[in-house]
């Protein structure tokens, strides 16, 4: 039977960037490998672009669902200067190259191992989900979003292994291993002020941009005056300080208190030479988890109450969270650190909140989504985010192994303790 790496280097080397047909063959190519294990697949979505959902039942109905979620769409590579083919599945130095071995090919192949097993002790507790998406790269619209529509069950009221986490730092001497536990909300909303229009030779003081540009400037003092909070801030405070000596980690911690904001591409006015009437821009705000849309419009209306500009939310999806010091927070955290230990890591977890969005913000309900695919030292987080979508990813082959034993074990006791649901 193939080993995990073998499958990794043939699920790299198809080429299944986001909306081209390869994300059909990486799907077949999993439909088939799973059928010739006696599991028997369903397909959700279209044809074209379908995703993969395959199922093991438990005994316990009431215990909650385990779902361990993967995307197999990968970045374009169209203009990289890659070393290494991005589709070839080369191995050099101990490492695989290829797209997708960091995002997140490694992870379904992980997850696919740990199903295996599950299949192989022939029962378990919860009902176990292993679910395969693709257009993750752009969105989800036909990946995870379809499946949670025509699938609601699966993205509920459940605890999902999902990307984001499982890097490892070297912090204070000492090992973590990243697990993301939740991630912002997202918030669009649009500025808009009317004025004086005319010629720019001529421009008077009440120029519509002007009143966008002061409007602005107020959004962004305001998120910048907003503390650091949040749960997930404070228990990555408590691991490793208010000032870790590993600068991602201060940026990790940074991002866990911090509400973001992004000012999406814009054009004001048609020509140079004349000032508009009116004048809009588009903010993305990034709030914390537990932060509702009623909070960022009195956000708004306090910060924006001495400008002439009116504002308006476009769209608005909250967060997720699962509470770092929760006991399912905290059990989880202890089998990856237990796995970790026993196959050679004694290291740490470090909760954080993903950075961007994934396709775990779909899971709604009670849902706990745990961002975790484990590797080692020689993939240290630092080192490798920049890899991420960019030229020569790659994965170390001894990471790779360790990564699948680690949430092996893991996924394991997942499945079959149901004592600390609530």
């Amino acid at each position: 039977m193939m080993d995990a790496l073998g499958m990794l280097a043939e699920l790299v080397a198809i080429p299944s960037v986001t909306d081209t047909p390869g994300e059909a063959q990486a799907i077949a190519w999993l439909e088939r490998l799973l059928q010739a294990r006696g599991i028997r697949p369903e397909r959700v979505g279209d044809a074209s672009r379908p995703n993969l959902v395959a199922h093991l039942p438990g005994t316990c109905p009431a215990a909650k669902p385990l779902v361990l979620l993967s995307h197999i769409d990968v970045a374009p590579v169209a203009g990289q200067a890659w070393t290494h083919p991005p589709f070839g599945a080369e191995i050099a130095d101990g490492r695989l190259y290829g797209r997708g071995t960091l995002d997140t090919k490694q992870l379904t192949i992980m997850e696919l191992m740990a199903f295996l097993r599950l299949r192989a002790m022939g029962g378990t507790r919860r009902d176990v989900f292993l679910v395969a998406t693709v257009d993750e790269e752009k969105g989800s619209a036909f990946g995870a979003e379809r499946v949670a529509r025509e699938c609601p069950s699966l993205f509920g009221d459940v605890i999902a292994i999902s990307e984001g986490g499982g890097f490892p730092l070297s912090i204070g001497g000492k090992a973590y291993l990243t697990m993301t536990v939740g991630e912002k909300a997202s918030c669009r909303i649009r500025l808009q002020a009317c004025g004086q229009s005319g010629h720019a030779g001529a421009p008077g003081e009440e120029q519509a941009v002007l009143r966008l540009t002061r409007a602005v400037a107020c959004v962004l003092d305001g998120v910048a005056a907003l503390a650091n909070q949040g749960e997930t801030y404070r228990a990555m405070a408590r691991r490793i300080g208010a000032t870790p000596d590993n600068a991602l980690a201060c940026e990790l911690l940074a991002y866990a208190g911090q509400c973001g904001v992004a000012v999406r591409p814009f054009q004001i006015g048609e020509r140079v030479n004349v000032l508009p009437a009116e004048a809009a821009i588009t903010l993305e705000l990034r709030p914390l988890p537990g932060t509702t849309r009623a909070d960022v419009e009195g956000w708004l209306a306090q910060w924006l109450q001495c400008e002439n500009v009116t504002f308006a939310i476009e769209s608005f999806q909250p967060g997720i969270l699962c509470q770092p010091e929760h006991p399912l927070g905290r059990r989880v955290a202890a089998l990856a650190a237990e796995a970790a230990a026993r196959h050679g890591m004694a290291a740490e977890i470090l909760p954080m909140l993903a950075l961007g969005r994934t396709d775990g913000r779909f899971f709604g309900g009670d849902s706990s989504v745990f961002g975790f695919s484990p590797l080692g030292m020689a993939d240290a987080f630092d080192a490798i985010l920049p890899l991420v979508h960019g030229v020569d990813e790659q994965v170390s082959i001894g990471g790779f192994q360790f990564g699948c034993a680690v949430l092996t074990d893991m996924v394991t006791q997942l499945a079959m303790e149901v004592e600390w649901d609530g």
